[in-house]
C-alpha cells in the first residue's frame, strides 16, 4: 500500500510540474530563425507554424528579399494579430 501511495504521489507531482512548465511556455514567446536556400522548405514550415493549432504564442519577423513576396502573402492571409514595420 505504501509503495502504491508513493507512486500516486510521485505521479501527482509530475502532473503539477507539467502544468507549471506549460504555464511558463505560454508566457514566453520562443524565437526561431528560419533561413535557408531557395527550395529548402522555409515557406512550408512558415505555413505550418501559421496554420497549426499548437496553442503556443509566437512572433514572426520577416525579412523577405525575393522579387515575389510569397511568405509576406502568407503572413497577410493569416488571421493572427499583426504589427507591421518597414525598416
Amino acid at each position: 500500500e505504501l509503495a502504491e501511495a508513493l507512486r500516486e504521489a510521485r505521479q501527482a507531482l509530475e502532473d503539477l510540474e507539467l502544468v507549471e512548465r506549460q504555464k511558463e511556455m505560454k508566457q514566453k514567446v520562443p524565437v526561431t530563425v528560419l533561413t535557408g536556400f531557395l527550395g529548402a522548405g522555409k515557406t512550408t514550415l512558415l505555413n505550418y507554424i501559421l496554420k497549426a493549432r499548437h496553442g503556443f504564442r509566437y512572433a514572426v519577423i520577416e525579412n523577405e528579399v525575393g522579387q515575389i513576396g510569397i511568405d509576406n502573402q502568407l503572413l497577410h492571409r493569416s488571421t493572427m494579430q499583426r504589427t507591421s514595420e518597414s525598416v
